[in-house]
């Protein structure tokens, strides 16, 4: 349930605004996956990262000619916090966290049930949010850490 991971998001958030302080603020020069991974374990978690090469990724758009390159996805908790894409998986995981950072410049962050699609399904998925209005849809799961939940739901 989100609710029981808002409390730790609320720490992180807070840890990720003094940092991104003393680093001078948020911008293109940052190593952005330091600066979240240093703040998550400052909140005694650590950070999953998921790497899929681009042409394992189903549905993406035919127009998109890129297939070389990795996609990165950012979980922490089990919560979804960002996606990137980059020509090799430092590359991939730096625009992930830069993704992840951008949720914590608003006034808070919350921890939210949303939809999305995961190889071809729409699933349920915590995702941690901003409160902007988001007008498109999530780029498609690359993990699903509740896999073991949703078998155990079908076979009651």
């Amino acid at each position: 349930a989100p609710t029981e991971h808002q409390p730790f998001f609320n720490r992180l958030y807070k840890a990720v605004a003094w940092k991104l302080v003393s680093a001078g603020g948020f911008g293109p020069n940052l190593d952005h996956f330091e600066i979240l991974r240093s703040c998550v374990e400052s909140c005694k978690q650590t950070l999953t990262c998921v790497f899929v090469p681009l042409k394992d990724i189903a549905g993406l758009p035919a127009s998109r000619a890129q297939k070389e390159g990795h996609v990165c996805e950012i979980r922490c908790q089990t919560v979804y916090m960002g996606t990137g894409y980059g020509r090799d998986e430092p590359a991939a995981r730096a625009m992930a966290s830069k993704e992840a950072l951008k949720v914590f410049q608003g006034r808070k962050v919350t921890v939210k049930i949303c939809r999305r699609r995961y190889k071809g399904k729409d699933m349920e998925d915590l995702m941690l949010l901003d409160e902007q209005p988001r007008s498109q849809g999530f780029p498609p799961a690359l993990s699903y850490p509740f896999q073991d939940e949703q078998l155990e739901d079908g076979s009651s």
